[in-house]
């Protein structure tokens, strides 16, 4: 571990206090005292990690704020990690709504001279607001409390969106997502989820808006800058004839100093103030300018005799239309405003008549051509301006309400939008980025919803934008119950650049703000595990402040870790010399003072996860994927049987030793370090018996099967490093739930009058309840062992041609149970079951897989009732399984084949829990096989195979014995031997889980053990004074404990501290 050095160059509190973002975390039971209170510390130069930190100006607690006004030196400098220069974000400034850079923002508050440092100003005064996430769910405008922007040298991000937003982002900054509180398999329960962050690494999907709120009020005229105008144009109009009158004198002063110019033959005609253009009104912009005057009536800018354009500009509805229409297919040239759509020919004369500008159709019979110089260059100052892949959307068309956005799009969608009548669908394509997300933005802003996909034609990159409406989105279950927001799977992350550059953020009451397209995190808080790492490869100093209370409340803080129980155990009194931890809420890490540390010898510090983090890549938990691929909130089998979220995952490069463990029953290796524990079971003794035989006059003494002795059986982890061949690795018997139906609308379908359909209220659909009878177990079994989707609109069942009961008993379930008809095709070699049901093959899909290879058995079906169960075994053995014998005396045994791991666990757990003892092993197909190369897993049953074949209704005649010690049932767990043990190097990453409250989980077919937490541990010395600076709070997420001395915890007045 590297050394973590102070910072010597900066001293003294005044400094350090104009730079500290003052946070602390928030507990259901805030402390009533505080340590820091007791404390009279120098404050050092610090990085802060938080646990569940907020600045306190969101804080809710009264209690919290008066501790951190009371005690200033307890505030904390938190991590700056942001976002590059050209992420846009919206500011409301003065009730104008501005779509801009987030750097070009920031830096309007800094002076451009200046060195960049770590700055954050508050700007809570000027009562600019961007638009942020409510605890609705709804993106409101929200307050900028404050801006920030830092040079640092971060690995920046890129996300790429499913829809096809992108969005770059420093690695420390996170982002906020959803978490559903279970997950079924690939199929998500969203209802009763919650918000949390996640870093750019380690996100899946990012939140995105349904809409963005704001209120706004039709604007009825346009203002035009007149200072951006060409000078050389005129004004005119019954305003400015009141104008000239006004100032007649002051315009023949101006029109003589034009005369007396030595250079006058040179100037252009429009340059001389002529004497009729004041008698007829007209006057040219430069003498306006000159003399200083302000045009605050109605008039008309003109070019010499072109069309006259009103200023200011009445905004009606088709002129909207025909700012859409410019946008999408509009451009200038030399005489004036082309508009490349034939269609929109009586639009352009509608709009150009109020202009008096001639409207001409081009020979092309394509191009539109307005013969007005001031029309082009009234839109250019409205910021019309750019080619094709570079437009963009004005920016005062932000602050249009819905009803004049909606018609700006649709003029827009008249250029460049098409509709599908078969499925409704709205789309626009474009080649411009900016334009393709302003399109998007002006959809929210009127309560739209649109998804993008991308293409290449002609060399350019098109971007496309669909709207098929709020009802087909919530088919496609992409907005969450109750829950205003869409979520956008990221498809692509990747590190696009690592330099030192300027980062900026914003601060919000709610803590996020709307950047991008999506929703991201303020820069106030970071989790410890990630902060802790980031803070030993920066090479920077660590520092906190803490605060104690009891946990849980009049509980004793001390405890001390007893071995025999593998636990933390509550005491009042400690032998002196000892280490204790202490119970406490704090901020994330040990810290002791600046003077304390440097007395100390290395190693100063340890920090270790008591277990580690631990699996190889490539190995499957059960009740969910690899284990690189699980994610915060999957559902995993534990070694109790029962099915929990996982609460982290940790992953971490390793190289070193690792074990590979090989079982003689369930023969699926695994790999894990060697820190890592394994459940066994100690104390278990063989036993031999015998008895004795008569032959003839002689006795012999006959050994009979070896039997094992439970009465000294204990449960016990060890670390995988100590485990050896010969002992007990177990697999837990799956916890039967009381499932009694399915209710289809909680699996993605729809409900209509009592059916459930996929998409529409068309088609005859299927029972929206279906009960759970050992019918539908049955059905569900034939259907792995033989059935398989055709296309999204059958499922299709396969059976020899002797096999004509089973199709005839399919037809009949599907019939009974989903009243879905079916019919039988005879083939040359096989009978095919064929029936159509489009949200029939859409669950068999979710709950079962769409090919052989990953076929699955769904958790719940595993937790039905035994006589369900055994109906489900029925079925996939009457489809797949053989019966064969072994052996020189041809003992008869049960055996099924099949490619899919994932299924063959699931049949191995399902006999399990039939107390059916299986055996399963792996093996590749051999060249001169059909399918030659892939994997093959066989189960085979053996010494229960006549208890399985009562269930089947197959006959067995003569099974062999299976010895009692290889495998055996006790304590609701499934126990088998190890045949093998091996060590081998590897070098790469590792991964583990943490599942709470049991702290196991199934890795391939073995229960081990999740990982601990992490301790931080303080050597303290009596030698180097009284006063010493502790925290204990963990630095991965979990209550955690910091080893102090006896004497030193007393020095902390711990009796009068814990009153609360």
């Amino acid at each position: 571990m590297p050394k973590i050095p102070f910072d010597e160059s900066i001293k003294g509190k005044d400094i350090v206090s104009r730079k500290i973002t003052i946070a602390i975390p928030l507990t259901d039971n805030p402390p009533i005292d505080f340590v820091a209170s007791y404390m009279n510390l120098e404050k050092p130069n610090h990085y802060l990690i938080t646990t569940n930190a907020v600045p306190i100006d969101t804080a809710r607690n009264d209690l919290v704020k008066m501790f951190l006004v009371q005690h200033p030196d307890s505030s904390h400098i938190l991590f700056w990690d942001s976002i590059p220069y050209n992420e846009t974000i919206f500011v409301e400034i003065d009730g104008v709504l501005k779509k801009c850079k987030i750097g070009e923002y920031v830096e309007s508050f800094f002076d451009s001279k200046e060195p960049i440092g770590k700055e954050r100003l508050d700007v809570s005064h000027l009562n600019h607001k961007t638009f942020s996430m409510r605890k609705d769910g709804k993106f409101v405008l929200s307050p900028i409390k404050y801006v920030m922007r830092h040079k640092v040298r971060r690995k920046i991000y890129r996300l790429t969106l499913r829809g096809g937003g992108e969005i770059e982002l420093s690695e420390g900054h996170y982002i906020p997502t959803w978490l559903p509180q279970q997950k079924i398999r690939k199929a998500m329960v969203w209802e009763d989820g919650k918000v949390v962050n996640k870093s750019p690494e380690d996100i899946d999907r990012v939140i995105t808006p349904y809409s963005l709120e704001r209120d706004s009020k039709d604007i009825p005229y346009l203002k035009i800058d007149l200072e951006k105008i060409n000078e050389n144009w005129f004004l005119e109009g019954e305003y400015i004839k009141e104008l000239i009158q006004q100032n007649y004198e002051k315009f023949r002063e101006v029109q003589k100093d034009r005369r007396r110019r030595k250079d006058c033959k040179n100037l252009k005609r429009n340059l001389y103030l002529n004497s009729a253009w004041l008698k007829r009104g007209k006057v040219p912009l430069w003498a306006i300018r000159k003399l200083g005057l302000k045009i605050e009536g109605e008039c008309f800018l003109v070019c010499n005799h072109g069309s006259r354009i009103p200023i200011p500009l009445k905004l009606d509805d088709d002129l909207l239309k025909f700012f859409g229409l410019w946008i999408a297919d509009g451009s200038f040239n030399n005489g004036g405003v082309v508009i490349s759509c034939p269609e929109a020919l009586p639009l352009m004369q509608k709009v150009c008549s109020n202009f008096k500008a001639k409207v001409t159709l081009k020979k092309n019979g394509v191009d539109i051509l307005i013969n007005s110089l001031s029309l082009r260059e009234v839109m250019k100052q409205l910021g019309f301006n750019g080619y094709s892949e570079n437009k963009r959307v004005p920016s005062w068309v932000f602050n249009l309400p819905k009803r004049q956005i909606n018609c700006f799009l649709e003029g827009y969608f008249l250029g460049d939008g098409s509709f599908s009548e078969e499925l409704g669908v709205q789309s626009w394509a474009t080649v411009s980025k900016e334009l393709h997300e302003d399109i998007l933005d002006l959809l929210l802003l009127v309560g739209k919803r649109a998804s993008s996909t991308s293409f290449k034609s002609g060399g350019f990159a098109h971007r496309r934008i669909c709207y098929r409406g709020a009802l087909y989105i919530k088919r496609r279950k992409r907005k969450l119950l109750n829950f205003p927001v869409f979520l956008q799977r990221v498809v692509k992350k990747e590190v696009v650049r690592e330099t030192e550059e300027t980062l900026y953020d914003l601060g919000t009451e709610e803590g996020n703000f709307y950047c991008s397209g999506i929703l991201v995190h303020n820069s106030d808080t970071i989790p410890p595990s990630d902060g802790l790492k980031k803070l030993w490869r920066w090479n920077k100093p660590i520092v906190s402040g803490l605060y104690f209370r009891k946990v849980p409340p009049f509980y004793p803080v001390m405890s001390i870790w007893n071995v025999s129980m593998g636990g933390l155990s509550p005491v009042i009194a400690w032998e002196d010399g000892k280490l204790i931890p202490v119970d406490g809420v704090g901020m994330g890490f040990c810290l002791i003072r600046r003077d304390v540390f440097q007395a100390l010898k290395p190693p100063w510090f340890s920090f270790n996860n008591k277990w580690g983090v631990c699996a190889l890549p490539g190995q499957e938990v059960f009740g969910s994927s690899k284990i690189e691929d699980i994610k915060i909130g999957d559902s995993v089998l534990t070694g109790d049987g029962s099915f929990q979220t996982v609460y982290n995952t940790f992953s971490r490069y390793y190289e070193g030793e690792i074990v590979e463990i090989v079982p003689s029953t369930i023969k699926l290796p695994i790999k894990v370090t060697a820190e890592h524990k394994i459940l066994t079971l100690q104390g278990v003794e063989r036993r031999y018996p015998t008895t004795s035989k008569r032959f003839g006059e002689r006795r012999k003494t006959i050994p009979l099967p070896k039997v094992l002795d439970f009465l000294n059986a204990s449960e016990k982890w060890i670390r995988a490093g100590d485990v050896k061949e010969g002992m007990y690795v177990a697999f837990p018997i799956i916890k039967e739930r009381n499932i009694t139906e399915l209710n289809l609308a909680d699996y993605g379908l729809k409900i209509f009058n009592g059916r459930a359909k996929l998409k529409a209220k068309w088609g005859k659909g299927i029972p929206s309840i279906i009960p759970i009878t050992k019918e539908l177990c049955e059905l569900f079994g034939f259907y792995l062992a033989e059935g398989c989707p055709a296309g999204d609109k059958q499922i299709e069942f396969c059976f020899g041609p002797t096999e004509r009961d089973y199709a005839e008993r399919i037809k009949y379930l599907l019939k009974n149970i989903f009243d879905v008809n079916s019919w039988i095709i005879e083939g040359d070699h096989a009978l095919f079951v064929k029936a159509k049901s489009v949200p029939l093959v859409f669950l068999f899909k979710k709950w079962f897989g769409t090919h052989a290879f990953n076929k699955r058995i769904p958790i719940w079906l595993l937790q039905v009732n035994e006589d369900c169960l055994k109906s489900l075994i029925k079925g996939l053995w009457l489809g797949d399984g053989f019966k064969t014998y072994i052996g020189p005396k041809k003992h008869e045994c049960l055996g099924l084949n099949t490619s899919s791991k994932e299924l063959a666990l699931g049949i191995v757990a399902a006999l399990i829990r039939l107390k059916i003892r299986p055996e399963l092993r792996e093996y590749t197909q051999p060249k001169n096989a059909f399918g030659h190369g892939k994997k093959i897993y066989h189960i085979k049953v053996t010494a229960d195979a006549e208890k399985l074949g009562s269930i089947i209704g197959i006959n067995i005649a003569k099974t062999r014995k299976q010895r009692t010690d290889k495998s055996f049932f006790f304590n609701n767990k499934f126990w088998f031997r190890i045949k093998k043990v091996s060590k081998k190097y590897y070098s790469g990453k590792v991964y583990d889980l943490t599942i709470q409250p049991n702290n196991s989980y199934i890795l391939e077919n073995i229960i081990v053990h999740n990982s601990e937490d992490f301790y931080f541990c303080l050597r303290v010395k009596e030698e180097l004074g009284e006063k010493v600076w502790v925290d204990t709070s963990c630095v991965c997420k979990h209550a955690s404990n910091v080893l102090i001395d006896k004497d030193y915890f007393s020095a902390f007045r711990m009796k009068e501290l814990m009153r609360g």
